[in-house]
C-alpha cells in the first residue's frame, strides 16, 4: 500500500482522541488589531456573559414554544419559534465577535449555566401567561 496516497488512518476516523487544549477559556490570543490586551479582555468577558444569557434566552423560548397550549397555541407557538431563531443569529454574532478579539466564546451548556445572570425557571410546565411573562421580562430586562 502506498503511504503517499493512503489517507492517515486508512480513511477511518481517528476516534477516542484526547488532546491538550490550544487556548484556555478566559485567555486571549495576540492578534494584530488596534485594541490593547486589557480592553480586549474586558470586552470578551462582558460579551461572554451576554452570550451566555442569549443562549439561555434561546433555550427558554424553545421550551415555551414546545409547551405552548390553549386556544392561541398556533400563533404563540410560531411567535416563540421566531424569537428563538432571532436569538440564534445573535448568539452567532456574539461568539464570532469574542473570537475576533482573540478570546474563547462560551459554548458548553454547563459553562453557559455558570455564567448566565438569568434565573433558572422551573423544570415543569407553567401556565401560558406565566411562560409569556417570563420570556418577555427576561428578554427586555437585559438579563
Amino acid at each position: 500500500m502506498d503511504t503517499l496516497t493512503t489517507p492517515l488512518g486508512g480513511g477511518q476516523p481517528l476516534s477516542h482522541q484526547k488532546g491538550a487544549g490550544t487556548q484556555a477559556f478566559g485567555t486571549l490570543k495576540q492578534l494584530p488589531i488596534g485594541l490593547g490586551h486589557d480592553t480586549r479582555m474586558y470586552a470578551c468577558q462582558r460579551l461572554n456573559r451576554v452570550l451566555a444569557d442569549t443562549q439561555i434566552l434561546y433555550s427558554l423560548y424553545k421550551k415555551h414554544h414546545w409547551l405552548m397550549r390553549g386556544a392561541t397555541f398556533y400563533s404563540l407557538h410560531l411567535m416563540l419559534d421566531k424569537h428563538a431563531e432571532a436569538q440564534l443569529v445573535i448568539v452567532d454574532a456574539l461568539a464570532e465577535r469574542v473570537q475576533s478579539l482573540g478570546g474563547v466564546a462560551v459554548g458548553d451548556p454547563r459553562h453557559v449555566a455558570e455564567l448566565t445572570a438569568i434565573p433558572r425557571p422551573p423544570d415543569g410546565v407553567e401556565p401560558v401567561p406565566v411562560m409569556l411573562y417570563r420570556g418577555s421580562s427576561t428578554h427586555t430586562s437585559g438579563s
